[in-house]
């Protein structure tokens, strides 16, 4: 990611089932503490709606073409990117900037280590109600000077 000012614009974009579900449960909060952040949000209906081809190749596709910043997956769609190499692993970033994981239970931080290898890619939504929030706000201080 490449580095930018306190106040600099940033856009982010997130992959979620619905543009203004997520606003009323994350996006909404989010604003007030980072006025400068605009969050595009990547309606993952389309995934669904796509009769032509399997769940998986539309997932596949959908992230292909809208190439969000924070991914929204089910378990064996996390193992199979982190396996395959398409996930980005946080633990040398969530340990240097002393990311607080301690709303997430240690047994799902476990469970996700052993599907990534022993790496975490991600944090678990449905454990952790401020997750995605956490995630996000991580994303972008990671981007900042």
């Amino acid at each position: 990611m490449d580095a930018l000012g306190k106040d600099e614009p940033v856009k982010i974009k997130v992959m979620f089932w619905d543009s203004n579900y997520f606003f009323s449960e994350y996006g909404n909060l989010f604003a007030t503490q980072f006025s400068n952040v605009e969050i595009e949000v990547a309606n993952m209906q389309s995934i669904y709606n796509d009769s032509t081809t399997t769940p998986d190749k539309a997932m596949a596709k959908f992230i292909e073409e809208n190439k969000p910043d924070v991914l929204m997956l089910q378990g064996d769609q996390y193992e199979k990117y982190a396996q395959e190499g398409k996930l980005f692993a946080l633990d040398s970033v969530i340990e240097q900037d002393e990311f607080n994981m301690d709303g997430i239970h240690p047994a799902i931080i476990k469970l996700l280590r052993e599907q990534g290898n022993g790496k975490l890619y991600g944090l678990d939504l449905v454990q952790s109600s401020l997750a995605l929030l956490s995630i996000i706000t991580w994303i972008y201080s990671r981007r900042l000077v």
